[in-house]
């Protein structure tokens, strides 16, 4: 393993050349890292929900912004619309993990300071997507609920949610997504919109404005003279960061941090290779906010400096950034 691979887990920002010299471009050539590619660009797209009495109506519209991430290894969507008079902003991340032979989907969509991460994982079939994951309703109910992706054109496509409390005999559909390519907006798709940083934020108590320390552009430098560059973007309305992570080596990785109002503690998912997401989670220890592993052990911890610096311990290593 190369020497200025901080940890195991993969999260130094000297780290994303695996132990055989493989980068991320290179880890996620597999065909079903293609699969989502369908998705990649801009969108409008129409808000369908099922009525009291069994007709559809359209109930607002939005778009969607989808771009790949680590080198190709991810994609993130952000998504800005309406759903009645509510403003919706929701952010999402997928990967493929071979070793599950699924895919990966992790979801924030926020409401007034109720900020958290769902997942789901599914796979493609027939040219058809579909993703499940388990629910515990208010009444102690358990079922499954199932997002699909369909009539997949080039231009257009359909997403459904259906949920199914009878062991996936029968599901029921209260929201169809028709989705139509907007238009080539150029490099505009990656000028990446900072959510968040208006009035209409959704995420505004202190917890959530613990990690804000982490907004901006970043770099270290490392003791073989290769510089590592962070870029730290808030999204869904203040509720989350995502952070681009770039070096001179070949580094190209993601992580996006939030804190999960139903859990109480703070949650990252980063993401450098072919083998699914490192997730850790945490709390805030003064400024600092610190991340552990499933054994226990601290494995990040993000300690601001004087506004123009920061550290990032990963396995107990400090690496100083300085702003941009």
């Amino acid at each position: 393993m190369p020497t200025h691979r901080v940890t195991v887990t993969a999260l130094s920002l000297a780290l994303l050349v695996s132990a055989n010299g493989i980068t991320a471009q290179e880890a996620c050539q597999d065909d079903h890292y293609r699969e989502f590619d369908f998705w990649i660009g801009e969108w409008d797209l129409t808000n369908l929900r099922l009525q009291e009495d069994g007709s559809w109506a359209d109930v607002g519209t939005a778009t969607d912004r989808v771009f790949p991430v680590a080198g190709g290894c991810g994609i993130v969507e952000l998504w800005d619309g309406y759903l009645g008079n509510n403003h919706i902003r929701g952010f999402s991340v997928r990967t493929y993990d071979p070793t599950a032979g699924k895919w990966l989907l992790v979801l924030n969509w926020p409401r007034q300071n109720q900020a958290g991460f769902g997942t789901l994982e599914g796979e493609f079939q027939h040219g058809r997507g579909e993703f499940y994951t388990e629910f515990t309703a208010e009444d102690g109910t358990k079922g499954m609920t199932r997002y699909s992706f369909a009539d997949i054109g080039h231009d257009m496509f359909r997403w459904n949610d259906g949920t199914s409390t009878d062991g996936q005999q029968t599901w029921r559909t209260s929201w169809i997504m028709e989705f139509r390519r907007r238009k080539p907006m150029g490099n505009a798709l990656f000028n990446v919109p900072m959510f968040g940083t208006d009035e209409t934020a959704q995420c505004t108590e202190d917890q959530y404005k613990t990690a804000n320390f982490l907004i901006g552009n970043w770099e270290s430098t490392g003791p073989d003279g290769q510089k590592f560059r962070v870029e730290g973007t808030p999204i869904v309305d203040g509720c989350a960061i995502m952070e681009f992570i770039t070096g001179d080596n070949g580094t190209d990785a993601f992580t996006v941090v939030g804190y999960d109002a139903q859990a109480e503690r703070w949650t990252m998912y980063h993401l450098d290779g072919g083998n699914g997401f490192d997730v850790y989670h945490g709390n805030a220890d003064g400024d600092a906010i610190v991340f552990f592993d499933e054994s226990g052990a601290e494995r990040v911890r993000l300690v601001p400096g004087d506004g123009d610096t920061l550290t990032r311990v990963l396995g107990g290593n400090p690496i100083e950034f300085v702003r941009r």
